[in-house]
């Protein structure tokens, strides 16, 4: 068996896991970037993702030809992601503006509308198979290392530069959520108005936070979840009992000194163009990371609130069963009328299998998707040494020491477990856990690296962080007391459950 390595574990819906056996092709990654290297090898087990190191190193290579090829390579690349977030902008947009119509279109106008929808959001989806983010820190540490600076350093220094850019770029929608809704809260505060009945122009700038971040919760599963206006005004009632103006100068402060601790360490080491050119790309490329998936969420989102769901209720198909179809059996609805059967619906939902192997790809589901579920049941496996002393070892993404009792969550559906001052445990974090990070009072994850969504809330939020531990959720278990010792980057079991 090929030695397949974890990557992460996303819980897509079925047309979603179709259409990334799409953007990986050859031929939509040269329509989106002017360069392709189409995936020969993954697994994509119930969205929990695999693949082999050989490829991804065969991938830095490829990189490296480029870049040595155009030192401007990665300028262009990044230009290239812009626009097709902009695509995928406009094309939501054009979707909220049509929704009013769409009822009154006929089906082949219904159809060019779907086909202009698919094809910005895999362009869009493309990026996600084309990431130099590895490619570019380990590049950029080999950079660092000719510095001549003590070898311990290395990281330190790597640290101080691997942020994401807070000038000159977008904002994104994961950070500005949370900090709006803190804007929202201090104003009530402020005002020292009641939050059940708040003056027009607050329900108003509530209603519009809602109207804007609403797709933020989950909308790539099965049930289109979105984040509802109580859930809002919960979160604000919470706010308010919190330092509002503490948290708000922390957030400003933080995305202040990103841009003045890269700028005085670029000049405090005196970086040469070579590596001032690999950090000003690195951080480019760590916010396009974000920036880009947002923008094929979001209009994955708006296109399941307008033609998607226009085309189920023409074709009397449930809002939660049309993505549980490839787009081809979508267009067989619209354009032909042909009938998809319930019970293959009902097996795509329980789990499916995409396998990669040697360019071709083929998705399974049902009794078959289960038998290769079985065969590489494994590979996700943690090899769990004895544990010394209680102790489980991580990266420092924020610093910090807290006590408290860990709450280990399998996905953003159990968001509702974590009560305030728990320890959030998770295999990663994505932007639909926010509710739960508001409450948490630290973080702890199996995945991600320095520049990943918990390490980046985390420090916004002021709260400590270890990330990339691998093991945390297989070890600890809900009840524990745990140390989160965010300073010496270790988690220590204070008391196991069954003791407390």
């Amino acid at each position: 068996m090929k030695k397949w390595q974890f990557y992460v574990s996303r819980k897509f819906n079925y047309f979603i896991e179709w259409v990334q056996t799409i953007c990986t092709q050859k031929k939509w990654q040269g329509k989106s970037f002017g360069f392709s290297f189409p995936l020969k090898n993954y697994l994509i087990l119930n969205g929990d993702e695999y693949y082999l190191s050989k490829e991804a190193n065969s991938f830095k290579n490829f990189l490296e030809k480029y870049y040595q090829r155009d030192k401007k390579f990665f300028d262009k690349f990044a230009k290239s992601e812009i626009k097709l977030a902009e695509k995928a902008q406009e094309m939501e947009q054009f979707l909220k503006n049509k929704v009013q119509k769409l009822p009154k279109l006929s089906n082949k106008k219904i159809l060019l509308i779907y086909k202009k929808f698919l094809k910005n959001y895999i362009k869009c989806f493309a990026t996600a198979f084309v990431r130099p983010d590895d490619y570019l820190e380990e590049k950029t540490k080999k950079e660092i290392a000719k510095l001549k600076i003590k070898k311990n350093n290395i990281e330190k220094l790597f640290k101080s530069v691997a942020s994401y850019p807070t000038i000159g770029l977008a904002k994104l929608d994961y950070l500005e959520e949370p900090f709006q809704l803190l804007k929202i809260a201090k104003e009530i505060k402020d005002k020292k108005v009641s939050l059940k009945r708040p003056p027009e122009s607050l329900k108003k700038k509530i209603k519009n936070h809602w109207l804007r971040y609403q797709w933020l919760k989950n909308p790539n599963g099965y049930p289109s979840l979105f984040l509802s206006e109580k859930e809002i005004l919960n979160r604000i009632k919470n706010q308010l009992k919190e330092n509002i103006n503490e948290k708000i100068n922390h957030i400003l402060e933080t995305r202040r000194d990103n841009e003045i601790i890269y700028q005085k360490t670029v000049q405090k080491f005196n970086f040469p163009e070579e590596l001032k050119r690999l950090t000003a790309n690195l951080r480019k490329f760590i916010f396009l990371r974000t920036y880009t998936t947002e923008a094929a969420d979001r209009l994955f989102y708006w296109a399941r609130q307008t033609i998607l769901k226009e085309i189920a209720n023409r074709m009397g198909v449930g809002e939660e069963d049309i993505v549980a179809l490839t787009s081809d059996e979508i267009i067989d609805l619209l354009v032909k009328k042909k009938k998809i059967l319930s019970d293959i619906i009902k097996l795509r939902k329980k789990k499916f299998a995409v396998i990669w192997k040697n360019g071709k790809t083929k998705i399974y589901f049902g009794e078959s998707a289960a038998k290769i579920i079985k065969k590489y049941k494994n590979l996700r496996a943690p090899r769990i040494l004895k544990i010394e002393k209680k102790i489980i070892k991580g990266q420092i993404a924020s610093p910090g020491r807290v006590k408290g009792v860990a709450k280990i969550l399998s996905s953003h559906l159990e968001v509702g477990k974590i009560k305030k001052g728990d320890i959030l445990v998770v295999s990663m974090t994505t932007p639909d856990y926010i509710v739960a990070m508001e409450k948490a009072s630290a973080f702890v994850t199996d995945e991600g690296g320095i520049t990943c969504h918990a390490a980046i809330v985390s420090r916004e939020m002021e709260k400590p962080c270890i990330i990339g531990t691998k093991i945390a959720t297989k070890v600890l278990k809900d009840g524990d007391l745990v140390e989160v010792d965010a300073k010496r980057g270790v988690v220590k079991i204070l008391k196991n459950k069954n003791i407390i």
